[in-house]
């Protein structure tokens, strides 16, 4: 072991014992998460936090507070960052890679990230294909659009021939 230069005689004192992290008293500590987005912006995620601090009686209290970040439907952050795999063109959270899917609509606006969660901003149809709920809603539209303007041409017709 190393002696103390600083000893009361100065020649050296007892040697100096290691110590671990648990026994450093006032202090804190933060574990942050930092995402860097597709577009560059800088998302800074806390995960976790110890203190210790004196009170006025001369002891010290140890907090230990531990985050947890949700995103806009509820899913939760995963305690290893490592294992979010991506996030959803919405902002959520994918940590399964059973639920990622991509959007294959063309009504899907460029420059967009076209990953989405499935079963909660996406869905995938029939023949196997993903669709967004961005898009899902604009191709619903559009076919319900069609129907009103064929509904309208169809009695336009049935007008003009005489039925009404």
């Amino acid at each position: 072991m190393a002696s103390n230069p600083l000893g009361e005689d100065g020649l050296g004192g007892p040697p100096i014992e290691p110590t671990d992290g648990s026994q450093v008293i006032n202090s804190n500590r933060q574990r942050i998460c930092r995402q860097v987005l597709p577009d560059g912006t800088i998302t800074e995620i806390p995960m976790d936090e110890r203190r210790s601090a004196p009170t006025s009686d001369g002891t010290y209290n140890d907090i230990d507070l531990e985050y947890v970040t949700l995103d806009e439907a509820g899913n939760a952050f995963p305690d290893d960052p490592r294992k979010l795999i991506a996030r959803s063109y919405s902002g959520l959270y994918i940590t399964d890679p059973s639920q990622i899917g991509h959007c294959a609509s063309w009504l899907h606006p460029p420059g967009t990230s076209r990953i989405f969660l499935a079963g909660q901003d996406g869905r995938f149809r029939h023949n196997g294909a993903g669709i967004c709920n961005q898009c899902d809603q604009a191709q619903m539209t559009i076919y319900l659009a069609l129907f009103i303007v064929s509904l309208g041409v169809l009695v336009g017709i049935w007008q003009g021939a005489g039925v009404f």
